[in-house]
């Protein structure tokens, strides 16, 4: 036998539905939650949130992306910290982003980045390989061989170059952080 659902007990206007104190205005003076409208549950209010979280370029998207790029999990921390009015909203920024790389693969069509599908970008990757084995006089086969020998060592050395200029960069980029 299946319990009936629990019914929820009406709040009053006058109380914060967070922290039970009293809220005589739009905002609870004590956790600062706002008084819910019911249009906010609507699709318009929702579709007018978000174009206009997308298309408003004021210091919060500034901040957010100087803090995303420079200052790693300085986002999160803040979120979670409860700083929220500084930033975007995450799902504001992360819209945002998608809407930028879409645009950019849209311009320059860069494979692996946005909409250009990985079958494409591997068989014109392949294309280019053969042209430049037959201009080398080799067989594919042979040509792919040594390509991926030599890719292979490329790749263990620029991570043995990159790991340490990577760290140091990190060190002194923090150093004149904390300097400042």
């Amino acid at each position: 036998m299946v319990p009936p659902p629990p019914t929820e007990p009406a709040l009053s206007p006058s109380l914060c539905p967070s922290c039970g104190g009293s809220r005589p205005e739009n905002f609870c003076p004590a956790c600062g939650e706002k008084v819910v409208n019911p249009k906010e549950f609507g699709i318009p209010y929702f579709v007018s949130q978000v174009v206009g979280g997308v298309t408003t370029l004021d210091g919060k998207l500034i901040g957010s992306l100087r803090a995303l790029l420079f200052g790693p999990g300085e986002l999160t921390r803040d979120w979670i910290r409860g700083a929220r009015v500084r930033r975007l909203r995450p799902v504001q920024l992360f819209l945002l982003v998608n809407v930028v790389v879409f645009f950019i693969d849209q311009l320059w069509g860069l494979p692996g980045v946005g909409t250009t599908s990985a079958a494409d970008a591997i068989d014109a990757w392949e294309q280019t390989m053969k042209r430049h084995a037959g201009e080398l006089g080799l067989e594919y086969e042979n040509y792919k061989r040594l390509f991926a020998a030599k890719s292979s060592s490329i790749a263990r050395s620029t991570v043995f170059v990159l790991v340490p200029v990577t760290a140091l960069l990190s060190f002194a980029f923090n150093f004149m952080k904390e300097r400042r």
